[in-house]
């Protein structure tokens, strides 16, 4: 039997087929492998974009809004400011009063005191020196600030 294979073998009538191997072509695969990265990295564009979108518009609304002073007064003998502010926004924190003397040196104060959303509301602060003569009232959100005048004991918005 096996001179009769050697013999099919020697007279070329045995061909071998060839046949498909198994797998894809490099040029396919390298093609898909591009636009997955793509995809991916688009998907983590608009990822990033919208979480900066969402943080900025946070801020945006929080610092949305405004403060104005309803009344105010300076009590000299016991060294306070009292002023009822009209906040027109949301809840502000962060208060701090800048208060510029005579001299030309400036004080501030802070209190822990929030501005309640939409609302009018006292806010007082001790250990005022007799001679200041303006102020800042400023708030967690650079936008919005307060500017006053005193004035013989009363505070008016300037």
């Amino acid at each position: 039997m096996d001179s009769e294979m050697d013999k099919y073998l020697e007279d070329g009538l045995y061909e071998e087929e060839e046949g498909k191997v198994g797998g894809f072509n490099p040029l396919f695969l390298a093609s898909i492998l591009v636009v997955v990265t793509i995809l991916i990295a688009a998907g983590l564009s608009f990822w990033a974009t919208d979480i900066s979108d969402k943080k900025s518009s946070l801020e945006s609304g929080k610092c949305s809004g405004s403060i104005s002073l309803y009344s105010g007064s300076f009590d000299g003998s016991k060294g306070e400011v009292t002023m009822v502010i009209d906040n027109k926004g949301a809840s502000l924190g962060e208060l701090k009063l800048y208060l510029e003397y005579e001299n030309g040196e400036v004080g501030e104060l802070r209190t822990p005191t929030v501005l309640v959303a939409n609302s009018f509301q006292t806010v007082n602060f001790g250990n005022v020196a007799q001679s200041f003569k303006k102020g800042v009232l400023k708030t967690e959100c650079s936008s919005i600030e307060l500017k006053f005048i005193q004035e013989s004991g009363i505070l008016k918005s300037g």
